[in-house]
């Protein structure tokens, strides 16, 4: 395999030149921005599924009576 899948570099979109080296160089410039693209997507998702984990947790642990209290009462 010549380009293993953790180990290959492939930068990141940024304005320093430094950032945006890559190994994939070689094949152009359409193959080098679609993987630093997929780099940036997986980073960004990863980012808003850290962020909505509050959101899950309180609609998991919320209830359908008013009444009882718990937390989704105490929001209410």
């Amino acid at each position: 395999m010549k380009h293993p899948v953790s180990q290959t570099k492939t930068g990141w979109v940024w304005c320093t030149r430094g950032m945006r080296e890559s190994e994939f160089s070689p094949y152009g410039v359409g193959v080098t921005l679609y993987f630093q693209f997929l780099k940036f997507l997986s980073s960004l998702f990863l980012i808003m599924i850290i962020l909505s984990l509050p959101a899950y947790i309180f609609f998991y642990n919320g209830n359908t009576s008013v009444g009882e209290g718990g937390l989704k009462a105490y929001f209410a």
